[in-house]
């Protein structure tokens, strides 16, 4: 009778004992171009894919690349942060598809760091089968991308089109050949969106850096340090009829595009400390009363259109 009471009484606290899940998300997780899978993604047993991965990592936690290796394509739909590594090749090659989606929640924060996207338009390959965006986002608190360069999409290499309030940041990042805008900024609802770009290299698009307000948004772009160059319509493009739009430029340069500067609507651009050179049409185009404006150590010459819109001039800044 004593062993059948100490037996049941093991029992009860057995089952009074917290049990851990049997999938428990880890904070940092791990990816290699020779993982599976089918691993738990920790450091030994890494997975294959950010897809893979991205499950068996907590809210708010780090994919990180152990090695050189494609990590294909992914929507992210929580906090997270994606670490290429520094030095490395971690790569996200699609065709017919986005990259990588951000639909996050309104309080979520999303990291990219260190990871190539090649969309293969441009490199011979066939346009109906290259990949489309490279980066999309539709909805997060923050995004920032960190040494992130685009190749070859068929649409915009960088696509920020969100429904909620997004602060985001682009820095040491560079997008080039690809079948729209290298950044397109272009809220889908009346909120407010602010993006900030450091140290941009963008080259061969329609558009360079492309901000459109017309669905009502309160939208603000900087643009620092940055080289935009060989656009078929422009360098830089500020568009609404129906909200405040602006675009600072700083410190950078706007050259061989077919138009330098673009402000169409209720939109205003302003320049500092910027050259705006070898455009083929014109070097400032103002449309629906947009407007241009320049501060001090603007350089507005060489474009064989001729300089066009006549700017607004502060001195100093």
């Amino acid at each position: 009778m004593r062993k059948i009471l100490v037996a049941v009484a093991f029992a009860a606290l057995a089952l009074s004992l917290p049990v851990a899940p049997a999938h428990a998300q880890a904070t940092r997780t791990w990816v290699s171009g020779v993982g599976d899978d089918a691993n738990p993604c920790s450091r030994t047993a890494p997975c294959k894919t950010w897809a893979g991965a991205i499950s068996k990592t907590a809210p708010g936690g780090e994919i990180d690349a152990l090695d050189p290796g494609g990590f294909g394509g992914l929507t992210i739909t929580k906090s997270i942060t994606l670490d290429g590594g520094g030095g490395q090749v971690a790569s996200t090659l699609v065709t017919g598809v986005n990259g990588i989606v951000i639909v996050a929640a309104s309080n979520d924060v999303v990291i990219i760091r260190n990871v190539r996207f090649d969309g293969v338009f441009g490199n011979g390959g066939n346009p109906a089968n290259s990949g489309q965006n490279a980066i999309r986002i539709t909805s997060a608190r923050q995004v920032a991308l960190e040494n992130v360069n685009v190749f070859g999409f068929a649409v915009n290499c960088i696509d920020v089109e969100p429904s909620v309030n997004l602060l985001m940041t682009i820095s040491n990042s560079s997008v080039d050949n690809c079948g729209a805008a290298g950044v397109l900024v272009k809220p889908s609802a009346a909120v407010n969106v602010n993006v900030s770009i450091y140290n941009l290299m963008a080259f061969n698009a329609v558009d360079g850096v492309k901000v459109d307000g017309t669905a009502g948004s309160n939208t603000q772009a900087q643009v620092f340090n940055s080289n935009i160059s060989g656009m078929s319509t422009s360098c830089v493009t500020a568009l609404t009829s129906v909200a405040a739009t602006n675009i600072f430029v700083h410190n950078s340069m706007l050259s061989r595009c077919s138009t330098g500067v673009i402000s169409n609507g209720a939109t205003q651009v302003h320049l500092a400390q910027t050259v705006v050179t070898n455009n083929s049409t014109t070097a400032l185009s103002t449309l629906n009363g947009g407007g241009i404006t320049t501060y001090h150590s603007v350089d507005v010459g060489l474009n064989p259109g001729g300089q066009g819109a006549t700017p607004s001039q502060v001195n100093p800044l």
